[in-house]
């Protein structure tokens, strides 16, 4: 899994001076493997949020790996949402 790798790569540089690192487990294949993963990217995230750690900008390295999302299907709050986030990032 390549994002949890960068993502555990980017908390490898940071200074030292931060206790109870999330360690970046490496999980054999399996039954659970992907929910694991994805509690680590979660555990990380939870790390860096709370210890007001900013993150890189990180992007999609194959787009036609996206899901593709339908207009219709998106209700409005989460359209304004959105565009809010995008005025934000200046996209």
């Amino acid at each position: 899994m390549e994002a949890k790798t960068e993502l555990f790569n980017f908390v490898s540089t940071l200074k030292p001076g931060f206790d109870d690192v999330p360690r970046n487990k490496q999980r054999k294949s399996g039954d659970s493997k992907r929910r694991l993963d994805v509690e680590d990217i979660l555990a990380v995230l939870e790390f860096l949020d709370v210890n007001k750690v900013e993150l890189p900008v990180f992007v999609a390295k194959n787009l036609r790996r996206l899901p593709t999302i339908r207009e219709a299907s998106i209700s409005e709050k989460q359209r304004v949402s959105s565009r809010s986030i995008c005025r934000a990032w200046d996209l």
